[in-house]
């Protein structure tokens, strides 16, 4: 196993805070996860899919497509030095960049071009499930051409091991993409997703994220917003159970005129799981007319979980706008006396109060087909 630094705040504060970073071990030994996915909609150009792409059925909405394309012999390297991403800030940190960089894994590349709008969203689905000690790895490289528009739904699934994955985006002036993860992964599963981007004018991300279950995941997402009015919109549901633990990184560095972000996560914590939050919003000089808040809520369900929040914002440029904050709170007699008084029970009120929270996001994804995936899952 390798020890690895991860998910590191970009202004540290006291080590006895223990909100720095991430300390994690990762197998030394890599190999591709699984990629399932549905027929790609017209207007989207894949290049990469490993040769384990799968035929089998998923559930009733998840197909599997058994179509293949190769990288060709344009490595890796070579593919992301072409495009700019080779250096790209990822929000994992430089270690894990050396550790997905070192696996022979090849990158999947999702590129739409200039001016087409992309009309079925793009569902995947990727087990990472692994023997003892070895890593299942993803690397996806997304590329939006000028005015370009793409719904990529992803679902990480794993019974057990280790999962990383890596995804890189390029976006033209005008692109859109909308990026959705769900995490739907057993106890003994430990999953990694870091995410870097950059976003030319008006171009901007639209990431939802919706973690439940007891297992041990690390994402995060940074987003270089270096054209005029580009825009980071995160919102993020999250329900950790037993001993679950959820590690978050998420930094928006404002770098162009009248660029916007908002950062926006809601969860419950239950039993004995652990979840760390950091959210920077960093304004750097000569990004005039910029704005940027994030805010969180906590619902604390019992006495032995452990919630750390780190709302930071980093200020070089005086013509800006930031805002943060946190809720962090346990359910009120009230409520709970209003519930009970309509006889539901004290266990059925925690879950449905916790639900809500996802179901509030699930709500905002952009594709019908997977937000019945997840209220079905929660059933």
């Amino acid at each position: 196993m390798k020890e690895i630094s991860m998910n590191h705040l970009p202004a540290p504060t006291w080590n006895w805070l223990h909100v720095n970073d991430r300390q994690i071990a990762l197998p030394e030994e890599v190999k591709a996860a699984v990629i399932m996915t549905e027929q790609f909609p017209d207007g989207v150009k894949v290049t990469g899919i490993p040769e384990q792409a799968c035929e089998q059925d998923i559930d009733d909405c998840w197909k599997a497509n058994a179509e293949q394309v190769k990288l060709g012999d344009q490595k890796d390297s070579e593919l992301l030095a072409s495009m700019g991403l080779d250096e790209i800030e990822m929000s994992a940190g430089k270690a894990v960049d050396s550790y997905v960089k070192d696996a022979s894994v090849n990158t999947v590349l999702y590129k739409v071009e200039s001016g087409v709008k992309v009309s079925e969203p793009l569902r995947i689905k990727y087990d990472y499930s692994s023997p003892e000690n070895v890593a299942a790895m993803t690397k996806t490289v997304i590329e939006l051409g000028e005015n370009a528009e793409l719904n990529l739904v992803c679902l990480m699934t794993g019974s057990k091991g280790y999962g990383v994955s890596d995804t890189r985006i390029r976006a033209a002036a005008g692109a859109k993409l909308n990026l959705v993860h769900v995490y739907l992964t057993d106890e003994a599963q430990h999953i990694l997703s870091t995410i870097g981007g950059r976003y030319e004018d008006a171009a901007g991300l639209q990431l939802i994220e919706v973690v439940t279950g007891s297992s041990d995941l690390t994402i995060g997402c940074h987003a270089d917003l270096n054209g005029k009015r580009s825009y980071l919109n995160i919102d993020t549901g999250y329900y950790m159970e037993q001993d679950g633990m959820l590690d978050v990184n998420y930094v928006a560095r404002h770098r162009g005129c009248d660029t916007d972000s908002k950062i926006v996560v809601n969860g419950a914590l239950k039993d004995r799981a652990t979840k760390n939050f950091r959210g920077t919003i960093d304004f750097i000089k000569g990004c005039k007319g910029a704005k940027g808040d994030e805010r969180e809520d906590i619902l604390l369900i019992d006495d032995k979980v452990h919630n750390r929040t780190v709302p930071l914002i980093l200020c070089a440029e005086e013509d800006v706008e930031g805002g943060h904050g946190a809720s962090i709170g346990k359910l009120s007699d009230e409520v709970r006396f209003y519930f009970q008084s309509r006889g539901i029970s004290e266990e059925e009120i925690v879950d449905l109060m916790a639900r809500a929270r996802i179901d509030a996001v699930a709500g905002r994804i952009p594709d019908e087909v997977t937000r019945k995936l997840i209220l079905n899952t929660e059933k």
